[in-house]
Protein backbone atom coordinates (compact mmCIF):
# COMPACT_ATOMS: atom_id res chain seq x y z
CA UNK A 1 0.00 0.00 0.00
CA UNK A 2 2.83 2.47 0.71
CA UNK A 3 4.57 1.75 -2.29
CA UNK A 4 1.51 2.39 -4.36
CA UNK A 5 1.09 5.96 -3.03
CA UNK A 6 4.91 5.94 -3.61
CA UNK A 7 4.26 5.64 -7.17
CA UNK A 8 6.87 3.02 -6.55
CA UNK A 9 7.36 -0.64 -8.77
CA UNK A 10 11.11 -2.16 -7.48
CA UNK A 11 10.19 -4.78 -10.19
CA UNK A 12 10.21 -1.63 -12.94
CA UNK A 13 12.71 0.33 -12.94
CA UNK A 14 16.34 1.33 -10.96
CA UNK A 15 15.57 4.46 -10.45
CA UNK A 16 12.44 3.21 -8.28
CA UNK A 17 14.96 1.12 -6.26
CA UNK A 18 16.67 4.01 -5.46
CA UNK A 19 13.71 5.97 -4.41
CA UNK A 20 12.88 3.81 -1.92
CA UNK A 21 15.95 3.32 -0.67
CA UNK A 22 15.53 7.18 -0.22
CA UNK A 23 12.44 6.50 1.64
CA UNK A 24 13.99 4.44 3.87
CA UNK A 25 16.69 6.61 4.52
CA UNK A 26 14.94 9.17 5.59
CA UNK A 27 12.04 7.19 7.87
CA UNK A 28 15.53 5.35 9.36
CA UNK A 29 17.41 8.86 10.30
CA UNK A 30 14.13 10.64 11.81
CA UNK A 31 13.58 7.24 13.76
CA UNK A 32 16.62 5.37 14.33
CA UNK A 33 17.29 7.63 17.97
CA UNK A 34 13.81 6.79 19.08
CA UNK A 35 15.42 3.07 18.73
CA UNK A 36 18.57 3.69 19.95
CA UNK A 37 16.66 5.51 23.15
CA UNK A 38 13.32 3.86 24.23
CA UNK A 39 12.78 0.80 22.33
CA UNK A 40 15.84 -1.20 21.06
CA UNK A 41 18.15 0.57 23.73
CA UNK A 42 20.52 -2.43 23.57
CA UNK A 43 21.09 -2.20 20.17
CA UNK A 44 22.07 1.13 20.05
CA UNK A 45 25.46 1.08 18.32
CA UNK A 46 23.83 -1.11 15.24
CA UNK A 47 21.34 1.91 14.77
CA UNK A 48 24.12 4.20 15.03
CA UNK A 49 24.81 3.17 11.61
CA UNK A 50 21.40 1.68 10.48
CA UNK A 51 21.59 3.96 7.24
CA UNK A 52 24.90 1.82 5.90
CA UNK A 53 23.31 -0.85 3.88
CA UNK A 54 21.22 1.35 2.92
CA UNK A 55 23.64 3.83 0.98
CA UNK A 56 25.72 0.92 0.26
CA UNK A 57 22.77 -0.61 -1.44
CA UNK A 58 22.69 2.50 -3.47
CA UNK A 59 26.21 2.44 -4.52
CA UNK A 60 25.92 -0.97 -5.45
CA UNK A 61 22.96 0.00 -8.14
CA UNK A 62 24.92 3.35 -9.30
CA UNK A 63 27.72 0.94 -10.01
CA UNK A 64 25.84 -1.71 -11.92
CA UNK A 65 23.76 0.94 -13.65
CA UNK A 66 26.46 3.58 -14.37
CA UNK A 67 24.09 6.18 -12.38
CA UNK A 68 27.29 8.25 -11.62
CA UNK A 69 28.78 11.55 -12.26
CA UNK A 70 31.93 13.57 -12.05
CA UNK A 71 31.52 14.60 -8.56
CA UNK A 72 30.27 10.71 -7.38
CA UNK A 73 33.35 9.76 -9.06
CA UNK A 74 35.88 12.32 -7.94
CA UNK A 75 34.62 11.32 -4.07
CA UNK A 76 35.43 7.78 -5.00
CA UNK A 77 38.45 8.50 -5.68
CA UNK A 78 39.27 10.75 -2.88
CA UNK A 79 37.73 8.34 -0.41
CA UNK A 80 40.35 5.86 -1.72
CA UNK A 81 43.52 7.57 -1.56
CA UNK A 82 42.07 8.89 2.07
CA UNK A 83 41.82 5.59 3.11
CA UNK A 84 44.76 4.15 1.58
CA UNK A 85 46.88 6.95 3.44
CA UNK A 86 45.24 6.40 6.63
CA UNK A 87 46.62 3.17 7.02
CA UNK A 88 49.76 3.70 5.95
CA UNK A 89 50.79 6.82 7.80
CA UNK A 90 47.54 7.77 10.32
CA UNK A 91 46.10 5.46 12.90
CA UNK A 92 46.44 2.41 10.82
CA UNK A 93 43.12 1.25 12.28
CA UNK A 94 41.11 -0.39 9.42
CA UNK A 95 37.84 -0.35 11.46
CA UNK A 96 37.89 3.54 12.22
CA UNK A 97 39.43 4.03 8.72
CA UNK A 98 36.29 2.46 7.36
CA UNK A 99 33.95 4.27 9.80
CA UNK A 100 35.19 7.72 8.85
CA UNK A 101 35.88 7.02 4.95
CA UNK A 102 31.61 6.14 5.01
CA UNK A 103 30.97 9.64 5.00
CA UNK A 104 33.00 10.41 1.64
CA UNK A 105 32.31 7.09 0.35
CA UNK A 106 29.17 6.32 0.58
CA UNK A 107 26.67 8.99 2.19
CA UNK A 108 27.88 11.99 -0.05
CA UNK A 109 27.92 10.17 -3.00
CA UNK A 110 24.31 9.46 -2.43
CA UNK A 111 23.65 13.10 -2.72
CA UNK A 112 23.68 13.02 -6.36
CA UNK A 113 22.82 9.42 -7.31
CA UNK A 114 19.05 10.05 -5.31
CA UNK A 115 19.16 13.73 -7.33
CA UNK A 116 19.09 11.76 -10.62
CA UNK A 117 16.09 10.22 -9.52
CA UNK A 118 14.10 12.14 -6.95
CA UNK A 119 11.18 13.77 -9.29
CA UNK A 120 8.95 16.96 -8.37
CA UNK A 121 6.19 14.76 -7.14
CA UNK A 122 8.64 12.93 -4.82
CA UNK A 123 9.55 16.04 -3.43
CA UNK A 124 6.12 16.91 -2.45
CA UNK A 125 5.36 13.82 -1.10
CA UNK A 126 8.42 14.24 1.01
CA UNK A 127 7.39 17.38 2.38
CA UNK A 128 4.18 16.08 3.48
CA UNK A 129 5.35 13.42 5.56
CA UNK A 130 7.77 15.42 6.95
CA UNK A 131 5.01 18.69 8.07
CA UNK A 132 2.89 15.49 9.17
CA UNK A 133 5.71 13.78 11.27
CA UNK A 134 6.19 17.44 12.09
CA UNK A 135 2.82 17.23 14.74
CA UNK A 136 4.45 13.46 16.26
CA UNK A 137 7.42 15.71 16.65
CA UNK A 138 5.78 18.76 18.23
CA UNK A 139 3.78 16.28 20.50
CA UNK A 140 7.09 14.71 21.44
CA UNK A 141 9.37 17.81 22.17
CA UNK A 142 6.25 19.11 24.27
CA UNK A 143 6.43 16.10 26.75
CA UNK A 144 10.41 16.29 26.80
CA UNK A 145 10.06 20.22 27.53
CA UNK A 146 7.65 19.80 30.64
CA UNK A 147 9.71 16.76 32.21
CA UNK A 148 12.44 16.45 34.37
CA UNK A 149 15.70 14.80 32.90
CA UNK A 150 15.69 12.35 34.37
CA UNK A 151 11.81 10.59 32.84
CA UNK A 152 11.94 8.47 30.27
CA UNK A 153 11.26 10.22 27.36
CA UNK A 154 14.51 12.46 28.62
CA UNK A 155 16.79 9.04 28.36
CA UNK A 156 19.79 8.91 26.70
CA UNK A 157 21.25 6.37 23.98
CA UNK A 158 21.83 3.23 25.22
CA UNK A 159 18.75 3.98 27.96
CA UNK A 160 21.23 5.82 30.00
CA UNK A 161 22.04 8.97 30.79
CA UNK A 162 19.87 11.75 29.15
CA UNK A 163 19.39 13.32 25.41
CA UNK A 164 18.24 16.49 26.84
CA UNK A 165 20.82 19.42 27.45
CA UNK A 166 20.52 21.96 29.35
CA UNK A 167 18.17 25.04 29.12
CA UNK A 168 16.85 27.97 31.41
CA UNK A 169 16.35 26.64 34.98
CA UNK A 170 14.97 23.54 34.65
CA UNK A 171 13.62 23.03 31.32
CA UNK A 172 15.77 21.33 28.99
CA UNK A 173 16.34 21.56 25.69
CA UNK A 174 14.34 18.50 23.65
CA UNK A 175 15.87 16.12 21.65
CA UNK A 176 12.43 14.75 20.16
CA UNK A 177 12.86 11.22 18.45
CA UNK A 178 16.86 12.37 18.01
CA UNK A 179 19.68 11.36 19.78
CA UNK A 180 20.50 15.06 20.27
CA UNK A 181 19.50 18.12 20.38
CA UNK A 182 20.69 18.59 16.86
CA UNK A 183 18.66 16.49 15.40
CA UNK A 184 15.96 17.94 16.03
CA UNK A 185 17.56 21.68 15.43
CA UNK A 186 18.09 20.14 11.62
CA UNK A 187 14.77 18.53 10.94
CA UNK A 188 12.98 21.81 11.86
CA UNK A 189 15.25 22.99 9.26
CA UNK A 190 13.57 21.18 7.15
CA UNK A 191 9.98 21.74 8.20
CA UNK A 192 10.58 25.27 7.75
CA UNK A 193 11.72 25.02 4.42
CA UNK A 194 8.81 23.14 3.26
CA UNK A 195 6.11 25.28 5.20
CA UNK A 196 7.56 28.63 3.55
CA UNK A 197 7.51 26.72 0.22
CA UNK A 198 3.72 25.80 0.74
CA UNK A 199 3.16 29.07 2.33
CA UNK A 200 4.49 30.66 -0.83
CA UNK A 201 3.04 28.21 -3.20
CA UNK A 202 0.14 26.02 -2.36
CA UNK A 203 -2.13 27.33 -4.62
CA UNK A 204 0.18 26.43 -7.96
CA UNK A 205 0.49 22.87 -6.38
CA UNK A 206 -1.54 20.14 -7.72
CA UNK A 207 -4.89 19.05 -6.07
CA UNK A 208 -3.26 15.77 -4.70
CA UNK A 209 -0.62 17.70 -2.76
CA UNK A 210 -1.53 21.21 -1.42
CA UNK A 211 -2.92 21.55 2.06
CA UNK A 212 -6.41 23.02 2.59
CA UNK A 213 -5.96 26.90 4.98
CA UNK A 214 -6.95 25.21 8.27
CA UNK A 215 -3.97 22.27 8.06
CA UNK A 216 -1.02 24.40 6.78
CA UNK A 217 -2.24 26.90 9.34
CA UNK A 218 -1.81 24.28 11.82
CA UNK A 219 1.55 23.26 10.91
CA UNK A 220 2.53 26.68 11.48
CA UNK A 221 1.36 27.23 15.04
CA UNK A 222 3.11 23.53 15.56
CA UNK A 223 6.65 24.89 13.87
CA UNK A 224 6.43 28.40 15.96
CA UNK A 225 6.10 26.56 19.25
CA UNK A 226 8.24 23.71 18.45
CA UNK A 227 10.88 26.50 17.71
CA UNK A 228 10.02 28.33 21.03
CA UNK A 229 10.75 25.45 22.65
CA UNK A 230 13.75 23.96 20.91
CA UNK A 231 15.65 26.89 22.95
CA UNK A 232 18.09 26.38 20.29
CA UNK A 233 19.88 29.96 18.58
CA UNK A 234 20.56 28.26 15.62
CA UNK A 235 16.86 26.59 14.90
CA UNK A 236 15.52 30.30 15.23
CA UNK A 237 18.53 32.03 13.43
CA UNK A 238 17.94 29.32 10.69
CA UNK A 239 13.93 30.23 10.69
CA UNK A 240 14.50 33.59 10.12
CA UNK A 241 17.15 33.50 7.18
CA UNK A 242 14.86 31.21 5.47
CA UNK A 243 11.80 33.64 6.22
CA UNK A 244 14.28 36.18 4.93
CA UNK A 245 15.06 34.69 2.18
CA UNK A 246 11.53 34.23 0.99
CA UNK A 247 10.91 38.19 1.50
CA UNK A 248 13.79 39.10 -0.69
CA UNK A 249 12.63 36.45 -3.94
CA UNK A 250 9.61 38.10 -4.04
CA UNK A 251 10.33 41.23 -3.21
CA UNK A 252 12.66 40.94 -6.68
CA UNK A 253 9.27 39.32 -8.22
CA UNK A 254 7.43 42.82 -7.62
CA UNK A 255 4.59 40.52 -9.42
CA UNK A 256 4.65 38.64 -6.33
CA UNK A 257 5.15 41.43 -4.27
CA UNK A 258 1.39 41.47 -2.23
CA UNK A 259 2.02 37.60 -0.97
CA UNK A 260 4.72 39.43 1.70
CA UNK A 261 1.05 41.08 3.10
CA UNK A 262 -0.66 38.09 3.23
CA UNK A 263 1.81 35.76 4.98
CA UNK A 264 2.72 38.72 7.54
CA UNK A 265 -0.65 38.18 8.42
CA UNK A 266 -0.87 34.76 8.59
CA UNK A 267 1.84 34.92 10.66
CA UNK A 268 0.69 37.35 13.13
CA UNK A 269 -2.53 35.50 13.40
CA UNK A 270 -0.70 32.72 14.71
CA UNK A 271 1.21 34.68 17.20
CA UNK A 272 -1.81 36.13 18.54
CA UNK A 273 -3.34 32.55 18.69
CA UNK A 274 -0.32 31.34 20.87
CA UNK A 275 0.21 34.25 22.63
CA UNK A 276 -3.08 33.27 24.61
CA UNK A 277 -1.46 29.45 25.58
CA UNK A 278 0.80 29.86 29.14
CA UNK A 279 2.80 27.33 28.21
CA UNK A 280 3.85 29.21 24.54
CA UNK A 281 4.40 32.15 26.62
CA UNK A 282 6.61 30.42 29.23
CA UNK A 283 8.38 28.98 26.10
CA UNK A 284 8.92 32.18 24.88
CA UNK A 285 10.35 34.09 28.29
CA UNK A 286 12.80 31.08 28.43
CA UNK A 287 13.96 31.72 24.60
CA UNK A 288 14.31 35.66 26.20
CA UNK A 289 16.27 34.13 29.05
CA UNK A 290 18.34 31.93 27.05
CA UNK A 291 19.34 34.08 24.25
CA UNK A 292 20.24 36.37 27.15
CA UNK A 293 22.69 33.96 28.69
CA UNK A 294 24.17 32.89 25.51
CA UNK A 295 24.83 36.40 24.57
CA UNK A 296 27.02 36.89 27.89
CA UNK A 297 29.12 33.79 27.40
CA UNK A 298 29.52 33.73 23.83
CA UNK A 299 28.44 37.26 22.32
CA UNK A 300 24.83 38.00 20.99
CA UNK A 301 23.70 35.82 17.91
CA UNK A 302 25.63 37.80 15.13
CA UNK A 303 28.82 37.94 16.83
CA UNK A 304 28.87 34.47 19.12
CA UNK A 305 27.03 32.43 16.34
CA UNK A 306 27.56 33.69 13.03
CA UNK A 307 31.18 35.53 13.14
CA UNK A 308 32.58 33.57 15.90
CA UNK A 309 31.42 30.10 15.72
CA UNK A 310 30.43 29.77 12.49
CA UNK A 311 32.74 32.30 9.90
CA UNK A 312 35.80 31.89 12.38
CA UNK A 313 35.58 28.24 12.24
CA UNK A 314 36.70 28.89 8.44
CA UNK A 315 39.41 30.62 9.44
CA UNK A 316 40.70 28.95 12.59
CA UNK A 317 40.63 25.46 10.34
CA UNK A 318 43.78 26.81 8.59
CA UNK A 319 45.51 29.25 10.49
CA UNK A 320 44.73 28.12 14.49
CA UNK A 321 43.49 24.79 14.09
CA UNK A 322 41.54 23.54 16.88
CA UNK A 323 43.42 20.62 18.11
CA UNK A 324 42.73 19.44 21.43
CA UNK A 325 45.19 16.68 21.54
CA UNK A 326 48.12 19.42 21.57
CA UNK A 327 50.36 17.14 18.97
CA UNK A 328 51.47 17.88 15.69
CA UNK A 329 49.30 17.51 13.05
CA UNK A 330 50.57 15.06 10.60
CA UNK A 331 51.24 15.94 7.15
CA UNK A 332 48.68 13.45 6.08
CA UNK A 333 46.96 13.94 9.15
CA UNK A 334 46.14 11.33 12.16
CA UNK A 335 43.73 9.69 9.89
CA UNK A 336 40.29 9.16 8.68
CA UNK A 337 37.83 8.95 11.89
CA UNK A 338 39.52 9.38 14.55
CA UNK A 339 37.98 12.56 15.50
CA UNK A 340 34.44 11.07 15.56
CA UNK A 341 33.19 9.76 18.89
CA UNK A 342 33.48 6.05 17.77
CA UNK A 343 36.92 6.70 16.49
CA UNK A 344 38.05 8.00 19.74
CA UNK A 345 36.16 5.52 21.74
CA UNK A 346 37.93 2.24 19.67
CA UNK A 347 41.06 3.85 19.72
CA UNK A 348 40.68 4.84 23.23
CA UNK A 349 41.51 8.26 22.57
CA UNK A 350 41.56 11.12 25.21
CA UNK A 351 41.72 14.63 26.29
CA UNK A 352 41.34 16.21 29.60
CA UNK A 353 38.67 19.25 30.08
CA UNK A 354 37.56 18.76 26.45
CA UNK A 355 34.41 16.54 25.19
CA UNK A 356 36.19 16.07 21.79
CA UNK A 357 39.63 14.55 21.38
CA UNK A 358 40.63 16.72 18.88
CA UNK A 359 38.46 19.10 17.17
CA UNK A 360 34.65 20.02 17.89
CA UNK A 361 34.31 22.58 14.69
CA UNK A 362 33.88 20.68 11.82
CA UNK A 363 36.57 21.85 9.29
CA UNK A 364 39.51 21.45 11.95
CA UNK A 365 38.09 17.75 12.42
CA UNK A 366 39.10 17.45 9.11
CA UNK A 367 42.02 19.10 9.29
CA UNK A 368 43.38 16.90 12.05
CA UNK A 369 42.04 14.13 10.48
CA UNK A 370 43.49 14.35 6.65
CA UNK A 371 46.15 17.10 7.12
CA UNK A 372 46.96 20.61 5.66
CA UNK A 373 46.82 19.09 1.83
CA UNK A 374 44.16 16.92 1.74
CA UNK A 375 41.93 18.96 3.04
CA UNK A 376 42.43 22.17 1.36
CA UNK A 377 41.66 19.83 -1.69
CA UNK A 378 38.67 18.71 -0.23
CA UNK A 379 37.31 22.00 2.14
CA UNK A 380 38.02 24.37 -0.69
CA UNK A 381 36.86 21.93 -3.44
CA UNK A 382 33.77 19.80 -2.04
CA UNK A 383 32.72 22.41 0.78
CA UNK A 384 33.14 25.41 -0.64
CA UNK A 385 33.68 25.86 -4.37
CA UNK A 386 31.52 23.11 -5.92
CA UNK A 387 28.57 24.71 -3.93
CA UNK A 388 28.77 27.68 -4.76
CA UNK A 389 29.08 26.80 -8.62
CA UNK A 390 25.69 24.68 -7.85
CA UNK A 391 24.49 27.59 -6.71
CA UNK A 392 25.12 29.99 -9.65
CA UNK A 393 23.93 27.65 -11.60
CA UNK A 394 20.63 27.38 -9.67
CA UNK A 395 19.83 30.98 -10.11
CA UNK A 396 20.37 30.88 -13.56
CA UNK A 397 17.52 28.42 -14.04
CA UNK A 398 15.57 29.86 -10.99
CA UNK A 399 16.07 33.39 -13.42
CA UNK A 400 14.87 31.69 -16.21
CA UNK A 401 11.79 29.44 -14.61
CA UNK A 402 10.51 31.12 -11.65
CA UNK A 403 11.31 27.79 -9.63
CA UNK A 404 10.60 29.05 -5.77
CA UNK A 405 11.30 25.73 -4.58
CA UNK A 406 14.93 25.46 -5.79
CA UNK A 407 15.29 29.06 -4.75
CA UNK A 408 14.25 28.00 -1.03
CA UNK A 409 16.47 25.39 -0.73
CA UNK A 410 19.41 27.12 -1.32
CA UNK A 411 20.36 28.65 2.13
CA UNK A 412 19.69 24.87 3.92
CA UNK A 413 22.00 23.34 1.40
CA UNK A 414 24.52 25.93 1.83
CA UNK A 415 24.11 25.81 5.33
CA UNK A 416 24.58 21.83 5.31
CA UNK A 417 27.32 21.15 3.06
CA UNK A 418 29.44 23.80 4.15
CA UNK A 419 29.95 23.52 7.62
CA UNK A 420 27.75 20.97 9.14
CA UNK A 421 29.20 18.49 11.20
CA UNK A 422 29.52 14.88 9.59
CA UNK A 423 31.29 13.32 12.51
CA UNK A 424 27.41 13.44 13.86
CA UNK A 425 25.54 10.43 12.28
CA UNK A 426 22.22 12.45 12.04
CA UNK A 427 23.81 15.83 10.65
CA UNK A 428 24.89 13.47 7.98
CA UNK A 429 22.05 12.15 7.50
CA UNK A 430 19.87 15.75 7.41
CA UNK A 431 23.03 17.00 5.01
CA UNK A 432 22.12 14.10 2.61
CA UNK A 433 18.20 14.24 2.86
CA UNK A 434 18.28 18.35 2.62
CA UNK A 435 20.80 18.58 -0.51
CA UNK A 436 19.14 15.81 -2.52
CA UNK A 437 15.95 17.85 -2.56
CA UNK A 438 18.18 20.66 -3.91
CA UNK A 439 20.32 18.61 -6.09
CA UNK A 440 16.92 16.77 -7.37
CA UNK A 441 15.69 20.27 -8.01
CA UNK A 442 18.55 21.34 -10.19
CA UNK A 443 18.46 18.34 -11.87
CA UNK A 444 14.76 18.99 -13.66
CA UNK A 445 15.70 21.99 -14.90
CA UNK A 446 18.91 20.07 -16.28
CA UNK A 447 16.70 17.13 -17.66
CA UNK A 448 14.48 20.15 -19.66
CA UNK A 449 17.35 21.59 -20.96
CA UNK A 450 19.06 18.51 -22.39
CA UNK A 451 15.07 17.65 -23.77
CA UNK A 452 15.34 21.32 -25.46
CA UNK A 453 18.65 20.84 -27.07
CA UNK A 454 18.00 17.47 -28.57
Amino acid sequence: MLLSSLNINTQRSVSDKIRLCFWVYLILLIFEGAMRKWFLPQLSNIFLVIREPVVLYVIFLSFKYNIRSKITNALFIFSFISFVLTLLFGHHNVLVALYGVRITLLHLPCIFIFGKVITREDIHLIGKAVLYISVLMFIIIVVQYFSPKTAFINIGTGGSGTASFQGVDEYMRPSGTFSFISGLTQFELLVGLYLIYYLYNNKNISKCHKFSIFVLFTFIIIYFFSLALCLSRTAIFEAILMFATMVIYMILNKEKANKIIYIIIFMTISFLILSQIESFKLAIDNVFNRFDSASKSEGNIIEGSVGNRYLGSFYRAFFETQNFSNKEIPFFGFGLGIGTKVGETILGVRTIGNSFAFAEEEWSRIVCEMGLLQSIFFLLGFRLILPLSLVYKAFIYIKRRKDFFLYICIPAFLLHIINTQWAVPTSLGFTVVTCTLFVAALNQHERIKNNVIH
